[in-house]
């Protein structure tokens, strides 16, 4: 074998490997690319009790939200050990008496 067999050889190698690569990268490209056509499974809401249903189906109160993030901003500040005057402009509008985990 000549010098140019080889090197056609290991050519033709280096081809053939790089191009199954790069196919191989594009079919799982298109199969990624599929699944948003694929339905989500998941507990549906015939399955749950008739109960639950329109328990579920009920918005979730904002106003609870907005109490929740003070208190957590508190907790922190109280793990800490800073005090929440000394955070802000204003008086602290929450004291974290004790911190208990829940669950």
């Amino acid at each position: 074998m000549t010098l140019g067999e080889i090197f056609q050889k290991a050519l033709l190698n280096t081809a053939l490997g790089m191009g199954t690569v790069f196919c191989m990268l594009i079919f799982i490209s298109l199969v990624i690319s599929c699944f948003r056509f694929i339905p989500k499974t998941g507990k549906t809401e015939a399955a749950k009790p008739a109960g639950t249903v329109a328990a579920a189906s009920k918005p979730a109160d904002s106003a609870g939200e907005d109490d929740i993030v003070p208190a957590i901003i508190a907790a922190i500040l109280a793990s800490k050990g800073i005090s929440p005057d000394s955070v802000g402009d204003g008086p602290a509008p929450y004291i974290v008496r004790s911190i208990r985990r829940i669950g």
